[in-house]
């Protein structure tokens, strides 16, 4: 098996693995009861409802990052190394574990709050009523993500190769598709992988390319990549995917609801 391929299938093999664990612990905490210790254990420590959502959702997300963190790291960060592609410390690699945590424990908690409060005030409707707010969510960050998201991990400026810049412009003016500029993503601290994407919807849209990529890639074939990723857009591919997300998040909360 060739390095690329052997590669793809470590991940794959860990990523399946850690779902599945993720399934068996949901078993477990369901089937033995334990859930509804934790849950005695918040109602214990406080008499507000929406304090015992968060402190039950604090110690049981913590029982999973627990025995999710071997697979992240064996994944992230010595599987990169091993195959040479990562150039980050542990250090580096546990600030950007940290740093995601702080981003999306704040929002995770919302979230669950926000159904909570639905399940308590609307008990028959507040399926849609979720799957309503999670969708707009869904919708608002993909808008907000290159401007708001992204730049809390990875530097962004400007490119400032002409020769770039005028070969992405041609291609947005051919599929008519309306961009803020072309930046460069400051991916090489971390990795050596090569990247590029059109990230973004309307007043957001924006192509970002990887230093990796303008440094070892030539204008064409960084324009064929373009090519691609712009033609997700032309399809409407991003919005044909928050349209299937939106009908599976409705059907998801619907079957919770029953």
């Amino acid at each position: 098996m060739d390095e690329p391929r052997k590669y793809e299938s470590i991940k794959h093999v860990v990523g399946v693995t850690r779902f599945v664990l993720d399934i068996l612990i949901l078993t477990y905490l369901l089937m033995s009861g334990a859930s509804i210790r934790i849950r005695g254990f918040a109602e214990n420590v406080t008499g507000s409802e929406w304090a015992a959502v968060i402190i039950y959702m604090l110690a049981a997300g913590a029982l999973f990052k627990i025995i999710q963190l071997p697979f992240d790291l064996y994944s992230g960060y010595v599987v990169e190394h091993r195959f040479g592609l990562s150039r980050q410390t542990l250090a580096d690699w546990i600030k950007d574990q940290l740093k995601a945590m702080a981003i999306g424990v704040p929002i995770s908690l919302a979230a669950v709050e926000v159904i909570y409060y639905l399940l308590r005030s609307r008990p028959e409707s507040w399926w849609i009523y979720a799957a309503l707010t999670l969708i707009t969510f869904v919708v608002v960050m993909a808008n907000l993500a290159p401007v708001l998201l992204l730049p809390l991990f990875f530097k962004f400026k400007p490119v400032e190769n002409v020769d770039l810049q005028n070969r992405v412009n041609r291609l947005a003016r051919q599929t008519g598709t309306p961009v803020c500029g072309i930046f460069e993503w400051s991916l090489g601290d971390k990795t050596r992988k090569a990247n590029a994407a059109v990230v973004g919807w309307g007043n957001t849209r924006r192509i970002i390319v990887s230093d990796t990529l303008l440094e070892n890639f030539s204008g064409e074939e960084i324009e064929v990549i373009m090519a691609h990723e712009l033609c997700h857009h032309v399809k409407n591919h991003i919005w044909q995917g928050i349209a299937l997300q939106s009908v599976l998040t409705f059907i998801a909360f619907h079957v919770a609801h029953l």
